[in-house]
């Protein structure tokens, strides 16, 4: 049985190119010294963009179970890079690529939210994020998340080994869901946690990146001195 909770409504660097690699269907190292790259079921219904400058109309799949879990393949967007903490060019939501920073996070949980600026980065590298907006508490949920954060398969060129995966707050988050989960051109939405969804979207999308590094586990880490102050 998976875990589900409803929760009440309550650093610039440069990097060598690398093959692509994009995700299919939703299935599902940092070595010693310092890290140099960087990067140049059922009916369905569309959903968000697709209009004026915006990215094409997202396919969501039929809500499935107590969390309305919903999944869907993303346009891919041109990944240029822009100035960090400038504003983003339109996209989907969740983002799941598109402009983006120069630099990327370091692949943790976080108690602030990290633009997606700086995610994008992340997620093109073959990180996953799972954000969340919770209108009160959802601790229990997020004690969940991290379970399945740690139980994900780690980066074995990551010093200690860790999953590719990044937890972080985000306000953007779609009104009526409480829970994303993102990868490169990959997206998923739900209205509380379920554990099993999550993990499989997980191990489906993990380091499937265009742009993927053995020891890459993020670059920078702004959380103690503000993001985009």
């Amino acid at each position: 049985m998976s875990d589900e909770v409803r929760v009440p409504r309550e650093v610039t660097t440069t990097e060598p190119q690398s093959p692509s690699r994009l995700p299919g269907s939703i299935r599902l190292a940092v070595l010693p010294g310092p890290l140099l790259l960087a990067c140049g079921g059922g009916a369905a219904a569309p959903d968000g963009g697709g209009t004026g400058d915006g990215p094409p109309p997202v396919v969501w799949s039929a809500p499935m179970g107590m969390c309305e879990i919903q999944t869907a393949t993303m346009p891919l967007l041109a990944g240029q890079h822009v100035p960090e903490c400038s504003a983003l060019p339109p996209g989907t939501n969740p983002r799941t690529s598109g402009a983006h920073y120069p630099v990327w996070p370091v692949f943790r949980v976080y108690d602030k939210a990290v633009p997606w600026g700086y995610l994008l980065h992340g997620l093109e590298h073959g990180a996953v994020v799972i954000a969340y907006n919770c209108p009160q508490s959802c601790l229990l949920a997020l004690d969940l998340a991290k379970k399945v954060i740690d139980g994900a398969t780690p980066k074995a060129g990551c010093i200690p080994p860790t999953p590719p995966v990044i937890l972080t707050p985000d306000p953007t988050i779609e009104p009526g869901f409480e829970f994303v989960a993102a990868a490169w051109g990959q997206g998923l939405r739900a209205k509380c946690f379920d554990s099993a969804a999550f993990a499989e979207f997980i191990a489906a999308n993990a380091n499937h990146g265009p742009e993927f590094f053995p020891s890459d586990c993020g670059t920078v880490d702004k959380e103690a001195t503000g993001w985009c102050p």
